[in-house]
């Protein structure tokens, strides 16, 4: 395993702004007022709630030459970004959008063209659905108030051992209901339950290089998990296949 491999399974969901940027050629352009803001027409909101929050993630997706995305922090009531009950296939244990009463959770909205929102279906579509969520309590930094948006939803729900959900403790929240984790204490709880003969080492290594083995853990988080549910979601076809 290398070492960018073993960044990119330990570190989810990486370096997050806490301030609202325009990614663009691979880079941040901070947005701090609301002149700096980019036109918006033509763009979908996609509620980023784990590492499309992340400069580093966008750039994976998009590489250096992308035409620019703005991302806007927002504070989402009644939500919480939380473990799904998948393994990705570099190795990290993702995250997913899961109702959470009296929670207000610190995330952004990717503002994406339709050329960016193709290629982000392409990039979610092996394990979510992607959704329009709506009656939502949203706040922007910048940009137009919105009680509608979208958001990747996972598709086996969210990881839950002892009934309980874990949110990310790289995302602030206030009010968090459940205790928050870091990737690498997620990966080490992981590993504990699921295959304790090997090492914490070993697990991850699997999960990247065996696709098999990853899938027998994935299902095996899915024994314990809860299902995102809220009334006001309108599940939606991408459309596309998933990237290799």
């Amino acid at each position: 395993m290398t070492p960018d491999q073993h960044y990119r399974a330990t570190q989810y969901p990486y370096s997050i702004p806490d301030y609202s940027f325009v990614f663009d050629q691979g880079e941040t352009k901070p947005v701090r007022t609301k002149n700096e803001m980019p036109d918006l027409t033509g763009r979908t909101p996609v509620i980023a709630c784990g590492s499309n929050l992340s400069h580093e993630r966008l750039l994976q997706k998009y590489g250096e030459k992308a035409e620019p995305l703005p991302v806007i922090r927002i504070q989402l009531n009644d939500f919480d970004t939380v473990y799904a009950a998948h393994i990705a296939r570099y190795g990290a244990v993702s995250a997913t959008l899961h109702p959470s009463p009296g929670t207000t959770v610190s995330l952004a909205i990717n503002w994406l063209s339709e050329t960016q929102l193709t290629r982000m279906h392409e990039t979610e579509a092996d394990n979510y659905h992607y959704c329009k969520l709506g009656n939502l309590e949203l706040t922007p930094e910048f940009g137009p108030s919105l009680t509608e948006a979208y958001a990747y939803i996972g598709t086996a729900g969210c990881w839950a051992p002892n009934e309980k959900p874990i949110p990310l403790a790289a995302v602030r929240a206030d009010n968090r209901r459940w205790e928050a984790h870091h990737q690498e204490s997620v990966q080490q709880l992981a590993h504990q339950r699921l295959a304790p003969d090997g090492t914490l080492r070993d697990f991850i290594h699997a999960n990247i290089n065996d696709g098999q083995s990853r899938e027998t853990h994935a299902r095996m988080l899915q024994q314990t998990t809860q299902t995102f549910s809220y009334t006001f979601t309108e599940v939606l076809e991408m459309g596309v296949q998933p990237a290799e």
